[in-house]
């Protein structure tokens, strides 16, 4: 904050001198104007009226100089504090035209400053915060916890105003008074989420690039004893007719079938995307997905609701693999729903802000929060085994990053909705 602006100090420093020159002035006038009149009628007047005029001199007197030194000082303080507004407004026009958040808390960590930037970052606008503790709006202790000591730094994770996480660096500066006791904090804040979402981003790029590598090993390693165990077993069922024998070499068969999805699910998550794109409705496949579904016995009793924008703008985007995208989301979501008495699956797209936006949402119990932030990770899963390699969504996730894309998952107990969004290519 500011240096601080006193009235006395003002006065002393600009106006003290005038107004000491001018009373004396004014006392100079009264008296000299006294005297000439004393001297002109002194002979004509008894010292009984002389005593009244004496008196009336001093009383004239103190009335005016105390008229004038009280209209001084008020014409002063109304330009003190002017000064004071000025002195205030440039303040608060720096600050906010500063990139970083700037917010200042008094002693007990309430804000009573909060720029444009900390605004435009952390969404309270600051109207909404001033009065109340720092660490009820950013339900951080550790925030007000290194105040005290000073000159500090700090990277933190917090929840802006719409819920979403926001990773900041926050320093710190204590302003103490003559007492050495804090008199107000000042936090400045950088929004480090871009960076810290880009840092995530390759270090999944990373790990994404060794997986695909030995997917790629894996599956070739494993497909081809695959292929020549799948012609013994069905050679095998052609020849034997005891029913003992037949149910285990289905069985077999049933085994072998998931080590083959298994086996393709890697090559789809260690292929490279094909160069051929095209123009695409999102509309389409949303459909085609929906169609072949209605056929799955898994997905009789689901109440599909769609609600797609009619004349959706085209992007640019490999059909199949988009197309493989919402089977995944869309199949995730009738196994999260199995167990759900009325399951409803609704299937969103809108335009928002120069991208189209599709959302799958399942009234299925829910993603459990400890494990939310690994549900893109490739191999892992919540279904039970032999139900998901864990591969759908990170192959989604491949994809949709891909197209320039973003796939986010946003779940509370009882509703789940995985929401793509894709820049519109003109």
């Amino acid at each position: 904050m500011p240096k601080k602006v006193t009235f006395s100090a003002f006065l002393l420093e600009l106006r003290f001198p005038y107004l000491v020159g001018t009373s004396f002035l004014i006392f100079g006038l009264i008296y000299g104007a006294f005297e000439i009149f004393e001297f002109t009628v002194n002979v004509r007047l008894d010292a009984r009226t002389m005593s009244y005029l004496h008196f009336t001199r001093g009383v004239l007197t103190t009335v005016a100089l105390l008229g004038w030194i009280a209209w001084t000082l008020y014409e002063y303080r109304a330009k003190f504090q002017q000064v004071v507004r000025q002195h205030d407004d440039q303040f608060v026009r720096i600050l906010d035209n500063t990139s970083e958040a700037v917010v200042v808390t008094d002693a007990n960590h309430k804000i009573t400053f909060w720029n444009k930037a900390a605004s435009a970052i952390l969404g309270w606008k600051r109207e909404e915060v001033v009065g109340f503790s720092i660490t009820t709006i950013l339900r951080l202790p550790a925030v007000a916890a290194i105040a005290p000591h000073g000159n500090q730094e700090i990277e933190i994770e917090v929840r802006d105003k719409s819920g979403k996480n926001r990773f900041l660096s926050v320093s710190v500066n204590t302003l103490q008074d003559e007492n050495s006791r804090p008199e107000s904090h000042t936090y400045l804040m950088r929004d480090l989420t871009e960076r810290a979402i880009r840092q995530a981003q390759m270090e999944r790029n990373e790990r994404l690039a060794s997986l695909g590598h030995m997917a790629a090993g894996v599956a070739h390693e494993i497909g081809n004893p695959l292929t020549a165990i799948s012609s013994v077993i069905q050679l095998l069922q052609r020849r034997i007719q005891d029913p003992v024998q037949l149910r285990q070499l289905e069985r077999v068969r049933e085994n072998i079938s998931r080590i083959t999805k298994i086996v393709r699910d890697l090559v789809d998550f260690s292929r490279p995307a094909s160069p051929e794109v095209s123009r695409l409705n999102v509309n389409d496949p949303i459909r085609d997905s929906i169609g072949l579904l209605r056929h799955d016995a898994r997905c009789r009793n689901v109440d599909f609701q769609l609600q797609l924008q009619p004349d959706l703008p085209t992007i640019q985007a490999v059909p199949d693999h988009f197309y493989q995208v919402m089977l995944n989301l869309l199949l995730n979501a009738v196994d999260a729903t199995a167990e759900t008495t009325k399951p409803v699956i609704r299937i969103s797209t809108l335009v928002v802000s120069g991208q189209i936006e599709i959302a799958v949402n399942d009234n299925g119990p829910g993603i459990p929060a400890s494990v939310k932030s690994q549900i893109f990770e490739p191999f892992f899963t919540t279904k039970q085994v032999g139900k998901g390699t864990g591969l759908g969504l990170a192959v989604s996730h491949t994809i949709i990053s891909g197209m320039g894309g973003t796939l986010e998952a946003d779940s509370v107990p009882g509703n789940t909705t995985f929401k793509i969004s894709i820049p519109i290519q003109k």
